[in-house]
């Protein structure tokens, strides 16, 4: 495996961790004041990262499986079952 594969593959691994410490210290109205006027909240950004993320690790996973792998999704600001 090349070094960029390896490191690329290194901070995919690493996100979840860092993104939560990022946020460790917000309480809910924290999570949920956007960063300027009509942007997004840090609550919506790591709910983003998180799809994207899932998105890049288990690509096509829950369209495979139809949403029998029970894996949820969140889609536009919802949290579903992915189909």
């Amino acid at each position: 495996m090349s070094e960029d594969r390896s490191n690329l593959i290194a901070a995919i691994e690493q996100l979840p961790a860092e993104a939560e410490a990022v946020v460790a210290g917000l309480d809910d109205v924290g999570l949920d004041t956007p960063y300027r006027d009509g942007g997004w909240s840090p609550r919506q950004v790591i709910h983003h990262l998180a799809d994207s993320h899932d998105e890049c690790v288990h690509p096509d996973e829950t369209r495979r499986d139809g949403g029998q792998s029970g894996h949820q999704t969140v889609r536009s600001g919802r949290v579903g079952l992915a189909t």
